[in-house]
């Protein structure tokens, strides 16, 4: 009886854990954007504030309808690994990509470097939302209790937490270091 007690609580651990640090991922992306990106456009690729700010606003209007669309896409999906998990693990690959590529701007004319910013900014958050909305929407499946939907919740968001603490600590000792 104690060793299934046991093991129930090392299950429930890990499941928690293990929906904890895909929102930690998350944030590593999330808030590497929303930290750092604004300063690497207007002071490394030398686009004017006020252009990336237009840019902001654009792309976070047309990303609105995306994420709802996005929402649409995983409702309709009927696959053999179920409706969020083919958007999670697919939709990493293009998150990642477009991660390196916004932070790659070619040198190119001022006009180009805009909509390079504009393709790459709007590419990944579509990608980020195509991966983090089905990482809220598989919950549900995950349990059907009440209560540890509360206690898994409470960890992923620790663990966005940690994941946001760790960009805002880590980024800038990281860029001086490469």
């Amino acid at each position: 009886m104690k060793q299934t007690k046991k093991l129930n609580t090392y299950h429930l651990w890990k499941n928690r854990i293990s929906y904890g640090v895909s929102d930690f991922a998350c944030n590593l992306v999330w808030n590497v954007l929303t930290l750092y990106m604004m300063f690497f456009y207007t002071d490394v690729a030398g686009i004017a504030s006020a252009a990336i700010g237009t840019m902001i606003m654009v792309t976070r209007i047309f990303d609105s309808f995306a994420d709802m669309f996005t929402g649409v896409i995983i409702d309709k999906t009927h696959s053999r690994w179920g409706k969020s998990l083919p958007y999670i693990f697919f939709g990493a690959f293009p998150l990642a990509a477009f991660g390196i590529l916004l932070f790659c701007v070619p040198n190119i004319s001022m006009t180009g470097k805009l909509i390079y910013a504009y393709v790459t900014y709007l590419g990944i958050s579509i990608c980020y939302g195509l991966v983090n909305i089905p990482i809220s929407s598989i919950l549900p499946n995950l349990t059907k209790d009440p209560v540890e939907r509360t206690n898994m919740s409470t960890v992923r968001m620790v663990f966005s937490f940690l994941g946001a603490t760790f960009v805002s600590v880590a980024t800038l000792p990281l860029v001086k270091l490469f």
